[in-house]
């Protein structure tokens, strides 16, 4: 008989140890789960953050690719303008009269574009 009272308390102190156990476990897991939220959260936030850096980042880039065109395309300009400039920078006289008629074909073709139109009307 006292062997079994013996057992018996042996056996409460386990449950008892075990429900202690479980109850830390329950707390840690608890835990555990707070800061994975946290974490994901974290993660959501850093992930949006970059995301937008990196939005910025490619505007930035073709932002400058366009400007680095249009110096390109300015410095080209530039070449071409002091092709037809003589060495005291005045404009050469074939370059004048080039122009002159580039200006008169232009209006030429406007002319020309503005007749069809009206024809087609």
């Amino acid at each position: 008989h006292r062997e079994l009272i013996g057992r018996s308390n042996e056996l409460k102190e386990n449950i008892s140890r075990l429900k202690s156990e479980l109850a830390e476990n329950k707390m840690l897991r608890a835990s555990l789960e707070t800061e994975n939220k946290d974490l994901q959260s974290e993660l959501s936030s850093t992930k949006g953050s970059l995301e937008e850096s990196m939005r910025k980042r490619n505007e930035l880039i073709e932002e400058v690719s366009n400007k680095t065109k249009k110096l390109n395309e300015i410095e080209v300009q530039m070449d071409l303008m002091k092709s037809y400039m003589d060495g005291s920078g005045h404009f050469k006289k074939d370059f004048k009269a080039g122009m002159e008629d580039s200006v008169v074909k232009t209006d030429l073709s406007a002319d020309i574009r503005r007749k069809e139109f009206e024809i087609e009307e």
